[in-house]
């Protein structure tokens, strides 16, 4: 019992310091929350990415309406996804900045695994 007693205080007293001094990258972490003002609407476009086989993938492209370059976040929609969601999410990141990539399916020439 008193050996139990010692490793509780043992390890109260190696903790607390820890709890107390939470290193400065942690406190001002800049991508959580992720807080970049909606600025842009959303321009979409179905779009057929040629492939080296000569067969086209279908995709909807989801980008900023506006001039220049954006950062792309590519989506990979299996049957198992929900377009929806997909969509809803793309334009999230679309009205801050973002160009954002879904896969199409069933519009697309490309061979089937």
């Amino acid at each position: 019992m008193k050996y139990g007693r010692i490793l509780a205080a043992l390890s109260t007293a190696l903790t607390v310091p820890l709890a107390v001094h939470t290193p400065a990258a942690a406190q001002a972490d800049p991508f959580f929350p992720y807080d970049r003002p909606a600025t842009y609407e959303v321009r979409t476009e179905r779009v057929q990415v040629p492939l080296r086989d000569g067969s086209h993938l279908a995709c909807d492209l989801h980008r900023p309406d506006a001039d220049g370059r954006f950062p792309v976040i590519v989506y990979d929609y299996t049957a198992y996804d929900d377009l929806v969601n997909l969509g809803t999410a793309a334009a999230y990141y679309v009205t801050r900045g973002y160009s954002a990539r879904i896969r199409g399916w069933q519009r697309d020439t490309a061979p089937r695994p």
